[in-house]
């Protein structure tokens, strides 16, 4: 694991400051495009109102035609199809005279891939968003999860150290999590890029204990776990339509940042990634970075923006039509099963 940088005092604090603000002007900047994300869901649940529609007739139809699901599930499938249809996922092109090892290296990393990494598990999320919403974000890394075994040998107990995770690992990232400013095209030259993590106190002792963040993070960390998410949010929305809802999480939002910044006061520049807790403003890791690890993928572009949109937007206004089309013949057929005739009692019948 990369070490953790001791950086001056005033370095620190321009650090934190910066990337303080910046977070603020994007959480401005991207409240109505996570405000169409949430429609979206919305489009693709179809969840239809509890109760009979404000009315001054009974009994009239609710129901909503779930066009979106419908595209994006079969487009979905299709891709999914596409990708994994063939048992390999991997070719290898080698020179001429090391022809008898591309069988081997082949099985290699496609049991590398499909197994190991489990890429097919890691892709399926961003690729349904991509879908969906228009943008799939993954990232590539190293992880370590350590732990320890006690044995038991001639009477004493000892401590054996256990990787339960250590190597490559493939991440799908949630869009709505994820964060570069809007001013930014791509991600290999935005001033700074990332995505926001919620993790346990089980989690934030395992990220301690790999190196992933300071030796003194836990303890700063102390008394900030949220118990409710906001309302307002994406995850908020999904988390109900599904109902998923915590009773009472015990999680911490950590932001992981990528970007350029001077940490030696040389008045030089060097890629650096960052843990960041907003809302204590806390700097809980930083360390150089070799790359920017995301990659992005888009349904359809929109030009001059690093988002595009998928089905979801294209079908917005046909599933308010078809729905309401589809409430109309309903109502039509209840109402003409509603005839009545009224007689009076005295009435003569001839």
């Amino acid at each position: 694991m990369a070490r953790q940088l001791d950086l001056d005092p005033e370095i620190l604090n321009s650090l934190t400051t910066y990337i303080a603000d910046e977070l603020v002007n994007h959480h401005a900047e991207r409240s109505k495009l996570e405000d169409r994300w949430i429609r979206e869901q919305n489009d693709f649940w179809a969840e239809p109102q509890e109760g009979p529609p404000e009315m001054p007739v009974g009994g009239l139809a609710s129901i909503i035609v779930p066009l979106t699901a419908i595209a994006v599930e079969a487009v979905h499938a299709r891709d999914m199809g596409q990708l994994f249809g063939l048992k390999e996922l991997v070719t290898v092109d080698v020179a001429d005279q090391f022809q008898d090892t591309k069988q081997g290296l082949e099985r290699f990393f496609n049991h590398e891939f499909l197994n190991n990494l489990e890429f097919r598990k890691q892709v399926e999320s961003p690729l349904l968003q991509m879908t969906k919403h228009g943008t799939g974000i993954m990232t590539v890394g190293y992880r370590e999860v350590k732990t320890q075994y006690v044995l038991t040998a001639d009477g004493e107990e000892i401590k054996v150290p256990v990787y339960r995770q250590k190597g490559t690992v493939i991440d799908g990232i949630d869009v709505t999590e994820f964060f570069m400013p809007f001013y930014a095209q791509e991600i290999s030259n935005s001033p700074w890029v990332g995505h926001r993590i919620k993790i346990s106190e089980f989690t934030l002792k395992q990220m301690v204990a790999a190196s992933q963040l300071a030796p003194d993070a836990y303890s700063k960390l102390s008394g900030y776990y949220i118990g409710v998410t906001s309302d307002d949010s994406p995850e908020a929305n999904i988390q109900d339509l599904t109902n998923t809802t915590p009773i009472y999480p015990s999680e911490i939002e950590l932001v992981r940042i990528l970007l350029d910044f001077d940490v030696d006061g040389n008045g030089e520049e060097s890629s650096i990634e960052v843990y960041f807790h907003e809302n204590s403003r806390q700097i809980l890791s930083v360390t150089y970075s070799e790359d920017r690890d995301y990659e992005k993928g888009v349904y359809f572009p929109m030009e001059y923006r690093w988002y595009g949109y998928g089905i979801a937007k294209q079908n917005n206004q046909f599933q308010e039509e078809v729905t309401a089309q589809h409430r109309q013949r309903l109502d039509n057929a209840t109402i003409a099963n509603m005839a009545m005739f009224k007689v009076k009692k005295d009435a003569s019948w001839i």
